[in-house]
């Protein structure tokens, strides 16, 4: 029963973990552009 609900969790986990890193990466990206943008700008 505990292996039935484990792998559950963890595809679930994973999910998410992998939600947050491509968030993650898009502010990063998104604040790289911006500061560049302001550099070239300015």
């Amino acid at each position: 029963m505990e292996d039935r609900i484990h792998p559950r969790k963890k595809g679930r986990k994973g999910v998410f973990f992998v939600k947050v890193i491509s968030i993650r990466i898009r502010i990063t990206f998104g604040f790289f552009i911006e500061g560049k943008g302001k550099l070239l700008y300015s």
